[in-house]
């Protein structure tokens, strides 16, 4: 095994993991019979697999958050249709000509964001 190795590569760890190594892991490692390599192999994996799922739990978290303000809810039938200054019967029988609309089960929901584009697009076209 190369001299170091663990030393090297601990350089460039968080703080907090550097913690996780003694300056005496290499000779550790080194010490290990030849019988009890796979076990060693084996928890390393594990211990290799319990960091990666932290970090992406980690990261899943920090992405929830950050976008919790950004989403918004969907509009209902009756929302939609004060928007567009029509009856919920209008917006039932007209569903498949909006775009921004879609089927959730039963229900009928609307994207905030694609009405107020569809909108636009629409006073868009009637300007030209």
């Amino acid at each position: 095994m190369a001299k170091n190795v663990v030393a090297r590569n601990v350089e460039v760890l968080p703080w907090k993991a550097r913690s996780l190594f003694s300056p005496d892991l290499d000779a550790e490692v080194a010490a290990v019979s030849v019988a009890d390599i796979p076990d060693l192999v084996g928890r390393l994996e594990a211990l290799k697999t319990a960091a990666l799922l932290h970090a992406v739990t980690e990261l899943v978290a920090g992405v929830r958050a950050s976008d919790a303000g950004k989403v918004e809810a969907p509009l209902t039938v009756s929302e939609t249709a004060a928007a567009l200054g029509k009856s919920p019967d209008w917006i039932y029988e007209h569903f498949k000509e909006l775009p921004f609309g879609q089927r959730v089960g039963r229900n009928l929901s609307f994207s905030r964001e694609g009405l107020r584009l569809w909108l636009k697009k629409k006073e868009n076209q009637n300007v030209r």
